[in-house]
């Protein structure tokens, strides 16, 4: 995972980008070796439809934020 993204949705504009952990080429055996699995990187396109079903379930899905006085 090379890169960090803000941005106010999937399809929005990227408003940050940063180096994220296992970026650099001398951590990667480093990574690799702590994590239980491979890292591995999926397209907005592909998450995309995974997310959204259950996020339209909560009544969030057009970004309202939770209730968090509860």
């Amino acid at each position: 995972m090379v890169s960090n993204v803000w941005a106010r949705s999937f399809a929005g504009t990227e408003i940050a980008r940063r180096k994220a952990w296992g970026g650099r080429d001398d951590l990667r055996v480093e990574c690799d070796t702590a994590s239980s699995t491979s890292m591995c990187n999926i397209g907005q396109h592909d998450l995309e439809p995974i997310l959204r079903p259950p996020a339209s379930g909560t009544g969030r899905a057009s970004g309202s934020a939770p209730n968090c006085s509860n």
